[in-house]
């Protein structure tokens, strides 16, 4: 958000904001607030973000929170209760909140710029009560300690930020412009992984593939060295043939193998304290125990390739996330299973999780509804909770992604428009 934008954006703000109460005051990354208020006539949230993508408007987007509120936002809770008016200083990217708390009047200075920029609240006698970022005195740094008296930074002579993505002359309807921002920067926030868990499940799921892929590479060679499991029978067989040639005693017989042409001499070990008969029956004992040995094998490599293919879609799910509901269906998907322990999940989650999960839909160019999931849940519930049976379904074999439902009335579409 550039100077330009700032002055703008702050009247409009200003006017939206003046003198409401604060309800509640979030912390969900460490550069972004969200302030719920009520104006006396109805409620909003003000987003106040100094990272990468340092602004301030309204905000309808979600914003998961922390479990534990941080430290400057427990400050901010208590400490201001209103905020009074907010203007921009000094022509700069700086925004100052005049608020009132249980102790007196106090300043909320916000600086929108900066590696990352800052939030400072300032007691009535110009005294930082503390900063969102502290600093100590450093070269050409200006000290940002509580105690210390608040000092305005040096003008900033720097331009806009990405330029011609919010118009200014939406400025004037501060919804309208708010929702562009939301669109603009939102996305990016949450693709970065500040918000939510992205980051977390990222590394649980790359963790669990990398665990499944040498799981599978072990059970592939395990079963390459039970491939010559038919060994056994095979001698077993040769050696029922040939009992009257063996005595207990013997420690191996040689024999000739007449299933191969031309026939082959076979050298069969015996167990010297087994009988000839005892021999054949440990033979084909041990052909017995290969076989289910290498079904298990197979069972296990079945199990584990499907582990692998559950994981590549959690993974594809993760990156097309584009929302926090949709994280904490992933997060409870793994939650299920084992591998995610958060430290607690809001009753809130909860609930939603009961809920039926996002079904997204369009129409085709021939004026059909489809519909199709963003993640296991989804997929799911619209395979088989939402599909008719006259429906049509899609989905890429092997592969990740979506499952996708083409509605379709039976005395319109045929299967090649489909």
């Amino acid at each position: 958000m550039d100077r330009n934008l700032l002055d703008t954006i702050l009247p409009a703000l200003n006017a939206a904001v003046a003198n409401a109460r604060i309800g509640k005051i979030h912390q969900p990354t460490d550069d972004t607030l969200i302030f719920r208020l009520w104006n006396g006539r109805e409620n909003l949230r003000l987003l106040i973000s100094t990272g990468p993508y340092a602004r301030i408007h309204l905000t309808e987007k979600d914003y998961p929170n922390p479990f534990t509120p941080p430290r400057f936002c427990q400050l901010l809770r208590a400490r201001i209760t209103r905020i009074e008016s907010l203007e921009q200083v000094n022509d700069d990217r700086i925004a100052r909140f005049d608020c009132r708390g249980p102790e007196g009047d106090c300043h909320l200075y916000v600086e929108l710029f900066g590696r990352p920029g800052n939030a400072i609240l300032v007691d009535a006698g110009g005294r930082i009560i503390d900063a969102l970022v502290r600093r100590g005195a450093g070269a050409g740094e200006r000290e940002l300690l509580p105690g210390r008296p608040y000092v305005l930074p040096a003008t900033q002579k720097s331009g806009p930020i990405e330029p011609g993505e919010v118009p200014l002359d939406e400025a004037v309807d501060i919804r309208q412009l708010s929702r562009r921002l939301d669109e603009e920067y939102y996305p990016k926030q949450f693709r970065s992984g500040q918000l939510g868990d992205r980051g977390a499940l990222q590394q649980i799921l790359n963790r669990e593939r990398k665990r499944l892929v040498r799981r599978l590479e072990n059970i592939r060679r395990e079963g390459e060295q039970k491939t010559d499991f038919n060994t056994g029978r095979h001698l077993g067989e040769l050696l029922l043939a040939n009992l009257h040639r063996v005595k207990k005693g013997m420690t191996e017989v040689e024999v000739d193998d007449y299933t191969s042409q031309p026939p082959n001499r076979v050298v069969i070990p015996l167990d010297p304290r087994l009988s000839p008969q005892e021999n054949a029956e440990a033979l084909f004992k041990r052909y017995k125990k290969d076989k289910r040995g290498l079904d298990h094998v197979a069972r296990r490599q079945r199990e584990t390739e499907e582990e692998l293919a559950w994981v590549e879609q959690l993974r594809h799910d993760l990156d097309q996330a584009e929302t926090p509901e949709e994280l904490r269906e992933l997060a409870a998907e793994l939650r299920q299973a084992g591998l995610y322990r958060p430290a607690r999940i809001e009753p809130a989650t909860r609930r939603r999780l009961d809920n039926p999960p996002a079904v997204r839909r369009t129409r085709s160019p021939g004026g059909f509804e489809v519909l199709w999931g963003r993640n296991n849940r989804a997929n799911d519930h619209l395979s088989h909770r939402l599909a008719a049976g006259h429906d049509y379904w899609f989905h890429a074999k092997d592969s990740p992604g979506a499952h996708v439902i083409l509605r379709r009335d039976s005395d319109r579409i045929t299967v090649s428009e489909a």
